[in-house]
């Protein structure tokens, strides 16, 4: 009796271990299990902040090569805009420069084909040329000019003189003198100012 009680009880320990055994895997099971699932969690929330690092990272591109583009867009608008300007500034000073020859040569076509006897043209013709012109034409009208130009205003200025001392008992004297300029096209094709000289010769 003494014996079976000693064998049942020893199967009884024996099942206990062996129970607790089975509780020590079943828990090792479940920590490993746990460990494995914090593990993937981890290695989730890993993939995670990487794939957020790389969408920012692609964003900040995005929005850098927009600025740049921004930027590349607002130069070419500005330097559009700096050409349309001096164009058109070119083209206004061309206009202008063409205006102001055809006024010039209106004026000087106006003054040839009028036939005004008032005026003597200093050209290259000897100075006594001039002064007899001049003193047939101050014989007729109270006042002549004498207008001359570029290198021919000196000449002017010495039949002006020549005429005001043959006159000066007659009571001729020179009046008003104007000075000023023309637009010219030269033998190049290019326009440039000349200067001009308007002398008047007229009665006390």
């Amino acid at each position: 009796m003494t014996t079976e009680n000693t064998q049942s009880t020893e199967k009884i320990d024996s099942e206990k271990i062996d129970s607790e055994k089975i509780d020590s895997e079943k828990i090792d099971s479940e920590k490993i299990d746990s460990e494995k699932i914090d593990s993937e969690k981890i290695d989730s929330e890993k993939i995670d902040s990487e794939k957020i690092d790389s969408e920012k990272i692609d964003s900040e591109k995005i929005d850098s090569e927009k600025i740049d583009s921004e930027k590349i867009d607002s130069e070419k608008r500005d330097s559009e805009k700096r050409d349309s300007e001096k164009r058109d500034s070119e083209k206004r000073d061309s206009e202008k420069r063409d205006s102001e020859k055809r006024d010039s040569e209106k004026r000087d076509s106006e003054k040839r084909d009028s036939g005004n006897r008032d005026i003597i043209y200093i050209g290259k013709k000897p100075l006594m040329a001039y002064v007899t012109s001049t003193l047939i034409q101050l014989a007729n009208i109270p006042s002549v000019r004498i207008k001359a130009r570029g290198m021919s205003i000196g000449r002017a200025v010495d039949v002006t003189q020549i005429i005001s001392r043959k006159t000066e008992n007659a009571g001729y004297t020179i009046g008003e003198i104007i000075l000023g300029s023309e637009a010219l096209e030269s033998q190049d094709g290019k326009m440039r100012n000349v200067s001009t000289i308007e002398i008047e010769v007229k009665r006390k």
